[in-house]
């Protein structure tokens, strides 16, 4: 239909979808300029030698938690839920003592 033919309600709507459109199209503009002209890209350096070698000792460290030592691998499992855990968050130890004195917080019976 031409655009005498149409409503005055469609050509509102065919004018916001226009508007629409145009606003997309300038805020991805506006983003690939920002981040091509961003100088965070122009001054980034290698990191040196100290901060890949912590990086490695961490990995290993991470990989070998596992390890008993005499050589065997026991996986790291949670007194109260029973389950592996898994990740890099930090494994804390608990003693039995400290289990026994919080047993009424926990609710599984032995």
């Amino acid at each position: 239909r031409t655009r005498a033919q149409q409503s005055q309600e469609e050509r509102d709507d065919g004018r916001r979808q226009d508007r629409e459109a145009r606003r997309r199209k300038r805020s991805v503009d506006d983003t690939r300029d920002s981040v091509f002209n961003d100088n965070c890209f122009h001054t980034l350096n290698p990191p040196d030698e100290n901060f890949k070698k912590s990086l490695v000792m961490k990995a290993i460290k991470q990989a070998i938690r596992t390890k008993r030592p005499n050589g065997t691998h026991q996986a790291t499992v949670c007194v109260v839920c029973d389950r592996v855990i898994i990740g890099e968050e930090k494994v804390c130890n608990i003693s039995t003592e400290r289990l026994e004195e919080n047993r009424h917080r926990i609710s599984v019976v032995a």
